[in-house]
C-alpha cells in the first residue's frame, strides 16, 4: 500500500515531505486538494484530521500522521534522513524550528486585515528578523567547515526543510516576495553557495515540480 500525503495544490508544510520522499524513491500519493474543496474534505468530523489541519500522511498500516515536522521527523527516521547521535538530532530540530520562527513574522503580517498594518509589519520583519535568522544560519554553515549539507556531513531532514523554502519562496522567481528575499539572503555567502549547490542536487525534481506564486 503506497503512502498518501494530503495536502494543498502548493508547496507549503508538504513540500519538504514531498522531497524527502522523492529522493528516497518512494512509491506516494501526493494527494492536492484545492482550497475550493477544503470545506468538503473537513466536513463529518473527518477522522484521519486529528487537529483539523493537513499536512496528514496515511502510512502503509493505515494510520494517518499529523503535524508536519512530526511527520518529516517520522519520515527521516523510516528513510535514513535523522540522525542517531542526540546532540545532531538536536541540531537538526533547532535548525528546523528555526525556519519555522524566521518567517513567522512573515506570515502573520498576511493574516492582518489592516493593510496598513500588515504593510508595516513586513516592513519591519525584513529589516529586523529576517536578516538576524539569516546571519544565524550563515554562522551554523561556517561552523560546518567544508560540509555541503546543513548538519554533519550527510542529507538530513534539515536540507530538506531549508531547501523547500529556498526554492518555493526566497529564490522562487514566480514568488510575489521573492524579490525582497532574494538580496538579504544573497548577501550570505555560505548560504548563497548551499542554494546553488541544493539547486544542482535537486535539479530534476526542482525541473519537475509545479511552477507556482505564493
Amino acid at each position: 500500500m503506497a503512502l498518501k500525503l494530503y495536502y494543498f495544490d502548493y508547496s507549503g508544510r508538504a513540500e519538504s515531505m514531498r522531497m524527502l520522499l522523492n529522493h528516497a524513491k518512494v512509491e506516494f500519493e501526493d494527494i492536492r486538494i484545492k482550497k475550493d474543496d477544503w470545506p468538503a474534505f473537513q466536513l463529518n468530523d473527518n477522522p484521519s484530521l486529528e487537529f483539523k489541519q493537513i499536512p496528514v500522511l496515511q502510512i502503509d498500516n493505515g494510520k494517518v500522521l499529523s503535524q508536519s515536522k512530526a511527520i518529516l521527523r517520522y519520515l527521516g527516521n523510516e528513510y535514513g534522513y535523522y540522525p542517531k547521535d542526540p546532540y545532531e538530532a538536536y541540531l537538526v530540530d533547532s535548525f528546523i524550528d528555526g525556519l519555522s520562527d524566521m518567517i513567522q513574522g512573515m506570515v502573520a503580517s498576511k493574516f492582518e486585515p489592516n493593510q496598513e498594518k500588515s504593510k508595516a509589519m513586513v516592513l519591519d520583519w525584513l529589516k529586523n528578523d529576517y536578516p538576524r535568522f539569516l546571519s544565524i544560519y550563515e554562522k551554523r554553515f561556517e561552523s560546518q567547515g567544508d560540509s555541503k549539507y546543513a548538519v554533519g556531513n550527510t542529507l538530513t531532514i534539515a536540507d530538506f526543510s531549508f531547501c523547500a523554502l529556498i526554492f518555493s519562496t526566497i529564490l522562487n522567481e514566480q514568488s510575489s516576495v521573492s524579490a525582497f528575499l532574494r538580496g538579504p539572503f544573497e548577501q550570505n555567502p555560505r548560504l548563497n553557495a548551499y542554494a546553488a549547490e541544493m539547486r544542482e542536487f535537486f535539479k530534476e525534481y526542482l525541473e519537475l515540480k509545479p511552477k507556482e506564486s505564493i
